[in-house]
């Protein structure tokens, strides 16, 4: 009888504690789970499930500006700016979420060229670069490079081992620099991205837009270094401390050997972004931004949208500086009126073809004397084929003196008042003598 009592109570004893052992477990569904991140990009992570080649190609684009249509491209997300003005000149989906893979570097080349000197040294850490694959510069541990060497590597080779060696220098963690790399795209005007990291591989949570890296890539090609870094084709490292197998990069983008107005800037693969690509060109004054993303052959819709671009668009002088817009009056001068000229030369990237229609003149059309040379005075208006409104400042052509006061006098208004008051006067004298001869006769 005691020994079944005794079976029970361990029975009971265990059917009590088993629940509490495991409840502080996670169960699959518990708020203490951590859910897979959920990436807010605009096509799926997985190749497979993103459009065939026929359905991209099988697309037609438009633009309201240019004669000649956009080409048909493979990337899912295009783009053309200004790089004078950042006026965009056309764009396909520029606001959708994309992967940008290693077109992330131009960013983080940014970041070192403008908080480093060239010959600054890096140093490789001793512990293993975790979550670091791809391309590589073979950094070695306690490796040191200048700062020169690592943005060439950085633009050329896209060498992720060098990426976090700068990140992790210059902030001490890749969440600290992924954290600098936000601010510092958002103070360009890119407020659309998220980075996660300095290299782009992937994370669901890393993306960007067409719009956004066109504005990152037009502030980075202000800088020197990184635009000197972007449209090298080959480069010594020379400063290189213990792998001295490894001293020559040569660019991944091979167009820079092939198109000589190309000046840059930076390619970028993985397999859910797919082929990318921001690049830059000149002529004639006029550079232009391309921006390629999820593209299945960024070489071809890079030439193809580059060379519409280049050829539907020009940099012209809409307005010359010193044209005559219009003539002011001029009160209290020596001269009546005052011609009113533009002060600068009006420059835009504009399509083919395109004459400003409408030169609006604000401000005032009366002026006082004195008035000196080259006053500005107000401005000239006009809109641009996008709907921007451009505003020119005027000036006058030379100098009006104010008249002396003796020559402010109007002499036949003088005149007109003396003879007036004379002549009111005789009267008021005549009515008064026949006033006295009437009383004396009366």
């Amino acid at each position: 009888m005691h020994l079944r009592a005794y079976f029970l109570a361990i029975i009971a004893a265990y059917l009590w504690v088993t629940p509490h052992l495991g409840s502080s477990q996670p169960k699959v569904g518990s708020p203490t789970e951590i859910p897979k991140a959920i990436s807010p990009v605009t096509v799926p992570e997985n190749p497979a499930q993103q459009p065939t080649k026929e359905d991209r190609l099988s697309r037609t684009f438009q633009s309201p500006f240019t004669a000649t249509p956009p080409p048909p491209l493979s990337a899912l997300s295009a783009l053309v700016m200004d790089a004078g003005t950042g006026t965009v000149l056309w764009a396909n989906d520029p606001d959708g979420k994309y992967f940008p893979a290693s077109t992330t570097k131009i960013l983080t080349a940014l970041i070192v060229a403008e908080r480093s000197s060239p010959s600054d040294i890096f140093t490789t850490p001793l512990e293993p670069l975790q979550n670091v694959q791809g391309s590589s510069l073979h950094l070695q541990p306690g490796e040191t490079l200048s700062s020169e060497d690592l943005i060439h590597a950085l633009m050329m080779r896209s060498a992720n081992d060098a990426c976090a060696v700068v990140a992790l220098q210059i902030s001490g963690s890749i969440e600290a620099f992924a954290e600098l790399m936000n601010q510092r795209a958002k103070q360009a005007g890119a407020t659309n991205s998220s980075f996660r990291n300095p290299h782009g591989l992937h994370d669901p949570l890393h993306y960007s837009t067409a719009r956004d890296l066109a504005i990152i890539a037009r502030e980075a090609l202000k800088n020197e270094r990184v635009a000197r870094a972007s449209k090298g084709q080959r480069y010594p490292l020379t400063s290189r401390s213990l792998n001295q197998r490894d001293t020559l990069l040569v660019s991944r983008n091979d167009l820079l050997s092939k198109d000589p107005t190309m000046i840059g800037i930076k390619t970028g693969f993985t397999n859910p972004a797919g082929r990318c690509f921001v690049g830059a060109h000149t002529r004639d004054g006029m550079t232009l931004i391309t921006v390629i993303l999820n593209s299945l052959d960024w070489r071809a819709d890079q030439v193809a949208l580059s060379q519409w671009a280049l050829n539907s668009f020009e940099l012209r002088t809409t307005v010359p500086a010193g044209t005559v817009v219009a003539e002011a009056e001029v009160r209290d001068g020596k001269q009546d009126s005052v011609a009113l000229v533009t002060t600068l030369e009006d420059r835009h990237v504009v399509p083919k073809g395109w004459q400003p229609t409408t030169l609006e003149l604000k401000e005032p059309v009366t002026l006082t004397a004195p008035i000196s040379q080259n006053k500005e005075v107000g401005f000239l208006r006009y809109t641009l084929f996008d709907g921007s409104t451009v505003e020119i400042p005027v000036k006058t052509q030379n100098s009006v003196s104010a008249l002396e006061w003796y020559e402010r006098i109007n002499l036949g208004a003088v005149a007109t008042t003396l003879l007036t008051l004379v002549l009111g006067g005789a009267a008021f004298l005549l009515r008064r003598r026949a006033q006295r001869i009437a009383t004396e006769i009366g």
